[in-house]
């Protein structure tokens, strides 16, 4: 393990006052493995937290501010969501109708004629960020809920799995600078996100 997984082994341990060994640790590659150990010996709450209901609700009532002819629901895919007009300024109307800190979208998005990655002879230098637009309302809402996990999700009231993947792609978002678009539960914390 590098510094970087150390760090955020022992910041996830501390938030959720546990204890992952070492061992177990050097087993854990993906986020979900992360999510499915700390959730295992996380002190779970008994409450149940309606916070995926309230955001997903929303969300849905902001896109039908923007454009109130099209059925939503949610895996109806984001640009789909949208008239698509001025995509940049439809995005900055979301935020302001949905109240909530949504993440940015790629210049993909803004450009799809964007080239998706930069080789240098021969070498990929770097891949260009995921459109957000093609994830799904249910995505967003997850991102939301990531984004304000601290807000959301007191630890001392986290009731389920979900609650708990939440929380941790909120951490490699806010501490590590993941986009969180980035973030799926099959993701390689070290080779997908780059957390060494």
């Amino acid at each position: 393990m590098g510094l970087d997984t150390v760090e955020l082994l022992m910041t996830v341990e501390e938030l959720f006052d546990i204890r992952i060994s070492d061992k177990e640790a050097e087993t854990i590659y993906t986020v979900g493995e992360f999510a499915q150990s700390v959730y295992e010996k996380a002190n779970l709450s008994d409450s149940q937290n309606h916070i995926f209901e309230t955001v997903l609700s929303d969300i849905i009532e902001a896109f039908e501010k923007i454009d109130s002819t099209k059925i939503l629901r949610p895996d109806t895919i984001i640009i789909d969501a949208l008239p698509n007009k001025h995509l940049g300024k439809e995005w900055s109307q979301l935020q302001k109708l949905s109240s909530y800190s949504i993440p940015n979208l790629a210049k993909i998005d803004l450009n799809p004629s964007i080239e998706k990655t930069k080789t240098f002879l021969g070498f990929t230098l770097y891949v260009e960020q995921e459109p957000l637009t093609k994830g799904t309302i249910r995505d967003l809402v997850d991102w939301v809920i990531s984004i304000h996990y601290k807000e959301f999700l007191p630890i001392e009231k986290i009731a389920s799995l979900y609650e708990v993947e939440r929380v941790i792609c909120g951490v490699l978002n806010e501490y590590y600078g993941v986009e969180i678009n980035e973030i799926r539960m099959d993701s390689n914390i070290v080779k997908d996100l780059g957390i060494d």
